[in-house]
């Protein structure tokens, strides 16, 4: 009897140990399909990564080829100099020398390039088409304004970016005038290159305050509209030379 009772006891130990197993097998196998699920979702959002990279690819081709087309066509619809009436031409001429248009805007104006307008106005094509011709280095200023804007920068009136701007000439063309690259008959005081302070941005009585000054660099920048290495470069060249500013 009591060894029936252990068999007994040991098959139901055994049978146990079975569900249990078949239990974790199951577990396990359960655990590998979501793992193959986790996996496969993985691989298509991969592959849909993949594939919209390969559309954004295709349509930024797109675009560049559309954009090289539209170039080429604009560059085939450029006129020449010949396609121009004569009534262009002088149109042409005569605005450039009143100073109405420049040549950048005279070309897109009629479908030319800058260096096509500059021949034009130059009189080195369609010479007799008529119209007037200015030379290469055509005068933009009077005698008179020359002296004034000499005598207002040599005061500290206005910085050579301003007078620029008044003028309607570059900032390097009231450079050479102020020293007398330019305009050499003309009156008014000359600048020295190197005797006094010829900025772009700052008159003469504003780079004496800068190296007067204690502020901080950073400060001064913010107040005269440079940059903080402008302010420092001024202060290195001018606070040993105080005398010659004043």
């Amino acid at each position: 009897m009591a060894r029936r009772k252990t068999k007994k006891k040991t098959a139901k130990k055994t049978t146990a140990k079975k569900k249990a197993t078949k239990k974790t097998s199951k577990k396990a196998a359960s655990k590998r399909v979501a793992k193959k699920k986790v996996t496969k979702k993985v691989a298509k959002k991969k592959t849909a990564k993949k594939v919209a990279k390969k559309k954004t690819a295709k349509k930024t081709a797109a675009k560049k080829t559309a954009s090289r087309k539209k170039s080429k066509a604009k560059k085939k619809k450029k006129k020449q100099i010949a396609d121009l009436t004569d009534g262009q031409v002088r149109a042409i001429r005569k605005k450039y020398d009143k100073g109405k248009m420049s040549q950048r805007e005279l070309g897109e104006a009629y479908g030319l390039g800058t260096h096509q307008i500059g021949r034009v106005t130059r009189g080195e094509a369609r010479s007799d088409s008529g119209g007037p011709i200015s030379s290469r280095g055509r005068t933009k200023l009077t005698s008179r304004q020359v002296a004034t804007l000499r005598r207002r920068y040599a005061k500290g009136v206005a910085s050579q970016a301003t007078l620029a701007r008044e003028y309607g000439v570059s900032a390097a063309a009231v450079s050479r005038l102020v020293r007398g690259c330019t305009y050499d008959g003309v009156g008014g005081p000359r600048v020295e290159k190197g005797g006094m302070p010829h900025g772009r941005k700052l008159t003469p009585k504003q780079i004496l305050e800068v190296a007067k000054s204690d502020e901080n660099m950073s400060e001064l920048a913010r107040k005269f509209g440079v940059t903080r290495q402008a302010i420092q470069a001024l202060r290195k060249r001018w606070t040993a030379r105080l005398d010659e500013l004043e």
